[in-house]
């Protein structure tokens, strides 16, 4: 008689228990093919940067325009802005004519400014990114 009653009982409960964990084993597995997909895709992005760096440093031009633009005149607005704020030598820093003391602050924005910027933010995306998929793999493998 208890038999009876316990398959009535057990066979519903075993069904709804194997509904579940099949619903968890699909939701897994497609946790985990978003991931995979997200992984090969940065994947192939990091071989694209590398790709670019190392078409940039082939070519004597792209290889020469920090050491030779951006250096110089980095040093030549920090000692402006030194000389202006401290100056025990009583030296003296011209700043550039019109035109080109656009393009010294367009060159330091835009290689120390916007490229130190555009990093930070790259790398505080990744660590957001990778937060998650660390996240989403704890959470499914806790379980």
């Amino acid at each position: 008689m208890w038999k009876i009653i316990g398959s009535f009982i057990m066979g519903p409960f075993i069904s709804l228990f194997n509904t579940v964990l099949n619903y968890r084993n699909v939701k897994a597995m497609i946790e985990a093919g978003v991931v995979k997909d997200v992984i090969q895709s940065d994947i192939a992005l990091n071989q694209l940067k590398l790709q670019m760096a190392v078409i940039n440093q082939q070519w004597w031009g792209t290889r020469w325009i920090v050491p030779c633009i951006a250096y110089p005149t980095a040093l030549h607005y920090g000692a402006v802005i030194l000389v202006s704020m401290y100056n025990p030598y009583n030296w003296v820093i011209d700043a550039l004519p019109h035109p080109l003391d656009v393009w010294e602050g367009d060159i330091i924005l835009s290689f120390f400014v916007i490229g130190t910027a555009e990093r930070l933010v790259v790398q505080w995306l990744n660590r957001g990114i990778v937060q998650g998929l660390v996240a989403n793999a704890h959470s499914l493998f806790s379980k």
